[in-house]
């Protein structure tokens, strides 16, 4: 339940329907330009979930 909790937080339906963006360094953020995350999140948790 909780590796479908994380898949579900970096997923694509779940990044657009918050109109956030992922940058190529693992960054999210908001339609602002402002940090939701910091760098390496999305790539830290792909690493943990899919390897």
């Amino acid at each position: 339940m909780e590796l479908e909790a994380l898949r579900a937080a970096i997923s694509d339906k779940f990044m657009d329907s918050q109109r956030w963006v992922v940058m190529p360094t693992g960054q999210v953020k908001d339609e602002y330009g402002t940090e939701v995350y910091k760098r390496g999140y999305v790539n830290s948790l792909k690493k943990v979930l899919f390897s």
